[in-house]
């Protein structure tokens, strides 16, 4: 398998070079190809790694890492080229990489680590110990230092190959170009003079279109004459390298010199419409002059218009001309203005029918969000900073959790907070919330959750406000049972469906219900479950599938297995079109059949039906799942009834809240929760957890001996319930 790009332009010369950095890279890990930018580096490499390709059958990967603003996103952007997932919670994105990599003979080039030298050498360091097999070729300006690397300087072409280049990239710019004699010795002269860098020696064929080539060496000459020697201390072709970037840049207009300079912003490249917002107005005609001229790449996409990007050595050059003419500020500005409206624009459509093109829309513009949000943070903008933020919660969260990166950009949001309007603040103090879920550190969320019902109710959020109740009801209910969560159910779902808020009410339903798997009256389960499925329906894809699978395994939990075959089959079906199952119905559904059979029983019983819950082990931890019911819904066992509706249970799932609170960190003595002014009961008036009903306050069902257990002994408690000697 490979993975590598394909050059648009031939590979000229360098036969000595490749034969001698493949016998390198045979007898090394790491081989890293050093020089300065336009030396050629990137291109080598992936001629190396092409003819290298058929000494790895596990795999090719190209990642490139010159959009990145810094090291942060380094090993993010190699897991996201293999095609590796957030880990689920106690693992780190660096263990599941080395896992996917680790019994696989593959190579990987790394691209362009000069200005995040210090991250690419961690993680290569990491990769290259959990991977035995793997071999790595980097390209970067200096070497990365890492244990056992080989380092080659990638030299100049020779004069041969040179000249050939020359010649090949002025025929393109000018099909009828031709080298005669007299030209041959005047191209000859401009490559040295170039020092023999492909890109500079690219730049100025392209040149050709208007120019001869012996003009082009008068010009060139002039311009060293007129431009001061580098630093000391800089390499020679790095200072050869500027003087062919202000040559080129001198022959633009002032329009497409102030293009140029303002594109530099741009991280990963951009759109027509982003050119237009940002820079020049009258950006169109200027963009095709600087295509035109090889300072700007278009990249042709199946869908949508094309894409515009800079090689990065280029992109630098026109970087550093950008603070002469006083326009950092501005530009920078222009950029996160528009890519703030493009995050805010596309929140609501990642919830609509529109979705999937959003999605790729936003993706495609990953570096440019990221450069946004930086800039935002560094210059202290805090309610900028702040929309962003809450308007990409929902592309990183879904259909994937990225749970890194929102949790990186919300904690710079949130070190801020007390600069934010109420509604801002009320949204990142909610969405820290389900960070605080995703990571299991529930004694966060109370005060967390606290603080968004204050600030919602301050602005008058009705969304936000229903939010958080379903948080702090949600801990009661994981510490008290189902019914402690129902006050906040009953004062949210009101809110919630006032603000058309399919997404809040399907999940606050969907979490109730999961909470009553473990109590009795399996009627009004499946009822709320049936409601939270008709009101998803009217929201988003994913919310939608999740569910009608979460219906399904509480179907599956009842013994009601046609039902959940039909529920979780109807996931899987929608949800394989788009790569977008949910754990439940991915796993559950191939564990219901036609005809029921013995599942091997966890030690909790339900574990293995429903497997594969990320949830589940805390939730498990949570729960002293016994078998019995209370009186109310006490029943015995069908002679139809399936195994594993016998295995799940029968019956009460019952919660354990001693063993809740240290779950999930939550201290025994409850916590504050909610500042409730609706609603009754006595937690709404002293706000926090009700105390949660007894072990021997549940169950009154017979008590079924297990094959290969030993029959459990009940005695009645004094209130008719069943408890343990």
């Amino acid at each position: 398998m490979s993975a590598l790009p394909a050059p648009l332009t031939r590979f000229v010369g360098r036969e000595s070079e490749l034969a001698e950095a493949a016998a390198l890279l045979a007898e090394t890990r790491l081989l890293t190809l050093t020089g300065p930018g336009g030396a050629g580096k990137t291109r080598l490499a992936l001629r190396l790694a092409s003819a290298a390709a058929p000494e790895f059958p596990d795999g090719v990967w190209f990642v490139d890492l010159s959009p990145l603003s810094g090291g942060e996103f380094v090993l993010d952007r190699v897991a996201l080229t293999l095609g590796v997932k957030e880990p689920g919670r106690g693992k780190t994105l660096a263990e599941a990489v080395g896992r996917y990599l680790a019994h696989r003979q593959a190579l990987l080039v790394l691209d362009n680590c000069e200005h995040v030298v210090e991250s690419a050498a961690e993680v290569l360091g990491g990769l290259l110990a959990a991977a035995p097999a793997l071999k790595v070729v980097a390209t970067s300006r200096e070497p990365l230092g890492v244990g056992g690397e080989v380092t080659w300087a990638v030299p100049p072409l020779n004069d041969a190959d040179a000249v050939e280049l020359f010649s090949d990239r002025a025929r393109q710019a000018r099909p009828q170009f031709q080298l005669n004699s007299e030209d041959a010795v005047v191209a000859r002269a401009i490559c040295r003079r170039l020092d023999s860098l492909p890109l500079a020696i690219e730049l100025a064929a392209a040149r050709t279109r208007a120019l001869a080539p012996r003009d082009i060496a008068a010009r060139l000459k002039e311009r060293f004459e007129l431009l001061p020697a580098g630093p000391r201390t800089s390499p020679a072709r790095q200072a050869t390298l500027k003087a062919s970037f202000d040559w080129s840049y001198e022959l633009l207009s002032d329009a497409e010199r102030a293009l140029l300079r303002q594109c530099s912003v741009f991280a990963g490249g951009f759109d027509l419409e982003a050119a237009a917002a940002v820079c020049s107005p009258d950006g169109a005609d200027v963009l095709a002059a600087l295509v035109d001229r090889s300072l700007l790449v278009v990249d042709y996409v199946s869908q949508g218009s094309p894409r515009y990007r800079m090689l990065e050595t280029i992109r630098e050059f026109a970087g550093q001309r950008l603070p002469e003419s006083g326009e950092v500020d501005l530009i920078h500005a222009r950029h996160r203005d528009h890519y703030l409206a493009l995050a805010e624009a596309g929140e609501p459509e990642l919830l609509g029918p529109d979705e999937d093109r959003w999605r790729a829309r936003l993706t495609a513009e990953q570096d440019n969000l990221r450069a946004a949000l930086a800039w935002s943070r560094d210059q202290g903008e805090a309610e900028a900073l702040a929309r962003m933020v809450t308007a990409l919660v929902g592309f990183w969260a879904v259909p994937t959790l990225r749970l890194t990166e929102m949790r990186r950009w919300l904690d710079a949001a949130a070190d801020r907070a007390t600069e934010l309007s109420p509604n801002l603040r009320a949204r990142i103090r909610n969405f820290e919330c389900l960070v605080a879920f995703s990571t299991g550190s529930l004694g966060e969320v109370p005060a967390l959750a606290n603080e968004a019902l204050t600030h919602a109710r301050a602005a008058g959020d009705k969304r936000e406000e229903a939010s958080a109740l379903g948080m702090l009801g949600l801990v009661a209910g994981l510490v008290g049972g189902a019914e402690a969560m129902r006050p906040y159910l009953d004062e949210l779902l009101p809110l919630a469906r006032a603000t058309g808020s399919a997404v809040v009410v399907s999940q606050a339903l969907t979490m109730f219900v999961t909470l009553r798997w473990f109590q009795s009256d399996p009627q009004e389960t499946r009822r709320l479950a049936e409601e939270a499925i008709a009101i998803a329906k009217t929201g988003d894809r994913h919310h939608r599938l999740d569910t009608i699978g979460w219906a399904g395994v509480t179907a599956l939990l009842q013994g009601r297995l046609a039902d959940a075959r039909q529920l979780l089959e109807a996931v899987v079906a929608e949800g394989r079109q788009t790569n977008d199952l949910p754990w439940l119905a991915r796993d559950a559904s191939r564990r219901v059949r036609p005809r029921a059979r013995r599942h091997r029983r966890g030690p909790h019983g339900f574990r293995e039906v429903g497997g594969g819950w990320e949830f589940g082990a805390r939730f498990r931890a949570a729960c002293n799942v016994r078998s019995g019911n209370d009186a109310a819904g006490a029943r015995k066992p069908s002679a139809g009834e399936s195994d594993t509706a016998r295995d799940c249970g029968g019956g009460a799932l019952v919660p354990d809240a001693t063993l809740g609170s240290r779950a999930f960190g939550v201290p025994g003595r409850s916590p504050a929760l909610p500042g409730r002014t609706g609603g009754s009961g006595s937690h709404a008036r002293r706000g926090h957890i009700p105390r949660p009903r007894r072990r021997d306050d549940v169950g009154t069902g017979p008590c079924r001996p297990r094959p290969g257990r030993t029959p459990c002994r009940r005695r009645r408690s004094a209130g008719g319930g069943v408890a343990r000697p």
